[in-house]
């Protein structure tokens, strides 16, 4: 059977450079004997990009091909991982092979690859999982710790809340919602969230003015829905009654 083409990886063995050690992984149509195929070193940005800055990358390609000599003199080093016999096979095996070093510190893979993610609805989720490992929460939680949000990317985070939160959405949001109860361990979860919490700024303020609407007021139903009322002001077909009598009357 033909071979369809194969795996590699380019590592860096240059001590002088802030890569030294790290490696890339790819796959690359073909037999690593095609002449073409020996002048190539990967399609990865980073290693491109080492290139270039070396003056030995091509500066409008994304491929990079060089020439034994120039390889070595990048302290550029390739070996060749497995050889494939179908596309499919080939995929599978750098999904495989690049997920297991993905998240790693010497790896130079910004994405899984394989292509296998395009029909693959769990590959993302997979990837993310394999990313997410104890090591990188710990190193992502140093780096976060401390870390002081100014005012002006408050604002833009705020902005874009406002943007993405249309009125359109806010309708469908609340119909969604509509009849939705919230079950008892929910509820449960919810109060121990909050236990301790305190409220500040214009969350306090907005609560205390809520209470202070409250004042005198009293719950009404129509049957369906509960609101309060001051006594004397509530609508046609509401009569007083608390939300805690349906509440003693379910159990």
């Amino acid at each position: 059977m033909e071979v369809y083409g194969y795996l590699y990886k380019i590592t860096i063995n240059n001590p002088k450079s802030s890569l030294h050690g790290k490696f890339y992984i790819g796959q690359k149509k073909g037999l690593p004997s095609d002449s073409k195929n020996l002048r190539y070193w990967g399609s990865g940005r980073i290693i491109w990009n080492y290139a270039r800055k070396n003056g030995l990358g091509q500066p409008n390609r994304t491929e990079l091909y060089l020439s034994k000599e120039k390889a070595e003199r990048l302290g550029l080093e390739r070996e060749i991982i497995s050889l494939h016999y179908s596309k499919e096979e080939l995929n599978t095996a750098e999904y495989d092979e690049i997920g297991f070093h993905f998240g790693q510190k010497d790896c130079l893979n910004i994405s899984v690859g394989g292509k296998v993610y395009e029909n693959n609805p769990d590959s993302i989720r997979i990837k993310v999982m394999k990313y997410w490992t104890e090591e990188n929460r710990r190193r992502h939680s140093l780096v976060l710790s401390g870390k002081i949000i100014s005012d002006e990317v408050k604002a833009r985070m705020s902005e874009g809340q406002k943007k993405a939160w249309t009125e359109e959405r806010r309708k469908r949001a609340a119909e969604n919602l509509k009849g939705h109860e919230v079950s008892e361990e929910c509820r449960e979860k919810i109060s121990k969230a909050n236990k301790g919490r305190k409220m500040k700024g214009k969350a306090l303020e907005n609560m205390r003015n809520n209470n202070r609407k409250a004042i005198g007021t009293r719950w009404y139903t129509d049957g369906t829905v509960y609101k309060r009322f001051l006594p004397g002001e509530e609508p046609e077909g509401f009569y007083l009654e608390s939300p805690l009598k349906k509440k003693y009357k379910q159990n």
